[in-house]
């Protein structure tokens, strides 16, 4: 696909992420634990506060 980097930058600017459709749940804290593919998609326990 040939897009030229200004159309590219202008794409970034306005992106936003969608809000995720599930909030609540067992699929909600696998979304916020697991890592992406590129890092092997491992689950990572969170870090502990005081």
């Amino acid at each position: 696909v040939l897009v030229s980097d200004e159309e590219l930058a202008a794409r970034r600017a306005k992106w936003q992420p969608r809000e995720p459709k599930i909030t609540t749940g067992y699929l909600a804290r696998y979304h916020e634990l697991v890592t992406s593919g590129n890092r092997g998609a491992v689950l990572e326990a969170p870090s502990l506060k005081n």
